[in-house]
């Protein structure tokens, strides 16, 4: 990236399906944004009227670019697509069902992007449903694992230096539904990049507030991770992993507790107690889910 350049283009990557409720909110929210060199490039395999309301908004602005895929294609064969034809030397991928809050939002990413080995940026990540408990701790993951710099955090808040993603070779699996993200950064951040938390910079979205839609996220994450594991490598050890957390069910519970509680103390929060019984149903599922996908049939949606 040249860092003499004051103002770079900025790639946002957009992949959506069936976003005809959201997909206006995020483009208006990067029409808002005070950072003016500026490039969408959209995604789009919907069989709804996202793709004619994206229109409406390329009609508007002259670097919006959309381009239809045809079918199911999947979040890994999207994104990389987007990449692809991306022109900018940072590029940011978001997500159709969220929004940028803060006008700024490039300008505090961007101050972060100097040093050599810095791959990358990760910004807040709010519930716009914030009344709920749930919600909240559901945004509250993400917060504390990119507080821990976690390389696998996830697309939609993120802003990458092209030259990182260049040197690392790093690329999307088509064969991903889901958690092809995670498999993104785990490439940049093996070649030797790291990753930053900008806490004054801020995504929102409508979260999960029901503990049945987070059982259902967590689990589909869980599917597709040991997918992403079995065709890359760990998925056996994973198994072993999760056979040996439900054995020692009881102190893994006391970790969930201790955690949660750490949380509290540092949000003021108790939405942050909700980590107990989340996480203690899932080291029950764990096991289950890690044979099914680990040595069982590879699902048709991942072939």
């Amino acid at each position: 990236m040249d860092l003499k350049d004051e103002t770079p283009l900025v790639s946002f990557c957009l992949t959506s399906r069936n976003a005809e409720r959201d997909i206006g909110r995020m483009l208006q929210s990067i029409m808002d944004l005070r950072w003016q060199n500026k490039e969408v490039v959209i995604v789009d395999e919907s069989e709804d009227s996202t793709p004619e309301i994206a229109a409406l908004f390329a009609a508007r602005c002259g670097y919006i670019r959309l381009f239809r895929l045809e079918g199911k294609r999947g979040l890994g064969f999207a994104r990389q697509f987007a990449l692809e034809r991306a022109r900018g030397p940072l590029v940011a991928f978001m997500d159709a069902d969220a929004w940028i809050s803060t006008p700024l939002w490039v300008e505090r990413m961007r101050a972060h992007l100097g040093p050599p080995g810095v791959g990358g940026v990760f910004s807040g990540r709010l519930a716009h449903n914030r009344a709920s408990a749930l919600a909240r701790y559901w945004s509250a993951t993400f917060r504390k694992r990119a507080k821990r710099l976690y390389a696998r955090i996830g697309t939609g808040n993120v802003l990458l230096r092209r030259d990182a993603i260049e040197a690392s070779r790093a690329r999307f699996d088509p064969r991903l539904k889901i958690n092809e993200d995670f498999d993104f950064f785990i490439q940049i951040n093996a070649a030797g990049f790291r990753f930053v938390y900008e806490p004054d910079a801020a995504i929102e979205q409508i979260q999960p507030d029901t503990l049945a839609e987070i059982l259902s996220k967590r689990i589909g994450y869980a599917k597709w991770n040991l997918i992403r594991l079995r065709f890359n490598g760990g998925a056996a050890s994973f198994f072993a992993r999760a056979c040996l957390r439900c054995l020692l069910f009881p102190a893994a519970a006391a970790l969930a507790l201790l955690q949660a509680l750490c949380w509290c103390t540092e949000t003021g929060d108790p939405a942050a107690l909700w980590h107990v019984p989340v996480e203690t149903l899932m080291s029950f599922l764990y096991p289950f889910l890690a044979a099914r996908y680990a040595f069982g049939p590879v699902p048709p949606e991942a072939r």
